[in-house]
């Protein structure tokens, strides 16, 4: 379930499922305020068409007359997500263990609606953009207070390398500052180590992350991490 940016780590996360599964047995549930503004719309309703197993319904704000060409695989539905709309789209929701991403107002009340249908609150799992940035924004705050508390020490710089680019970044600078600063394609929509989408690799150097959420335990052993959530402590060579 989810709204706005939060649909990012849940197209991450079906996507690998039904790369990795066969059948995988998803409800994909997403709130917009219309068509227009669901992300990754056309990669979801082609999922839906290919997989049977894949359910995917949405609930707009909007009502558009592109709405009704769609594939009969794909639901919609109209206003703010209610109790109602959820027991239709998914019937077996209490069966489900549910993954839940998006503004808090939203996360609020899937949360009261979940209650009021006694859903078992062990199988939801959620995360929030804001949650997720606030933190990763105070652990930088700690570490740059960490650092002006040794007056003589002089703030230190490296090289980040990607194939022919090159470009400096200082202490506390972003992997995603450096890629962006040189113009190279890279997406980034949460911006805060939550979606996954700023995955790249380091091949060379040393770095430091404040998220490392979506990333298995073999990537990170392969030296993948999200750029918008690592800082350099040496100098990197980067694979996009």
């Amino acid at each position: 379930m989810s709204a706005g940016c939060g649909i990012t780590p849940m197209y991450s996360m079906s996507r690998y499922l039904t790369d990795t599964q066969i059948n995988a047995d998803i409800a994909f549930v997403h709130s917009a305020r219309s068509e227009a503004d669901i992300i990754f719309k056309s990669s979801l309703d082609t999922m839906a068409n290919r997989f049977n197993t894949f359910k995917l319904s949405y609930a707009l704000e909007t009502v558009t007359e592109t709405v009704t060409s769609h594939s009969p695989m794909i639901s919609f539905d109209f206003g703010r997500l209610t109790a109602q709309m959820l027991q239709t789209a998914v019937p077996d929701f209490a069966d489900r263990t549910i993954y839940l991403c998006g503004p808090e107002p939203y996360m609020k009340a899937v949360k009261a609606l979940l209650d009021e249908l006694s859903f078992n609150m062990r199988q939801l799992h959620h995360e929030s953009f804001a949650t997720a940035s606030i933190a990763a924004r105070s652990q930088l705050m700690q570490d740059k207070s960490s650092d002006e508390t040794n007056a003589n020490s002089e703030q230190m710089a490296f090289t980040l390398s990607i194939g022919e680019h090159s470009t400096t970044l200082k202490q506390g600078q972003s992997l995603l500052e450096g890629i962006e600063a040189e113009g190279l394609p890279i997406i980034a929509a949460c911006r805060s180590g939550v979606c996954g989408a700023c995955k790249c690799q380091v091949l060379a150097g040393e770095t430091a992350s404040t998220s490392v959420m979506t990333l298995t335990a073999a990537e990170i052993e392969a030296g993948f991490v999200l750029a918008c959530s690592t800082t350099l402590t040496s100098n990197v060579t980067l694979k996009l």
